[in-house]
């Protein structure tokens, strides 16, 4: 898939009988591309980890003034 990505995207809406424009498939090529998915993931791992201290930290003040009562 990585040596053709183009040409795999065109076998796939062959398969599943979709007629697109050389535009859409050049947006599907992009948006499913190695680098633009691993981007992605980064994001989404960045994200994680930064709820992950929010829920942490809100944890930590609920427990300080439960501590306090």
């Amino acid at each position: 898939m990585k040596a053709d990505h183009y040409g795999t995207v065109e076998k796939l809406a062959k398969f599943f009988e979709k007629d697109l424009s050389p535009e859409k498939m050049q947006k599907i090529v992009d948006f499913t591309s190695f680098s633009t998915m691993k981007n992605k993931k980064e994001a989404k791992l960045g994200e994680s980890k930064s709820k992950s201290l929010q829920f942490n930290l809100i944890l930590e003040g609920i427990n300080q003034k439960l501590g306090a009562l």
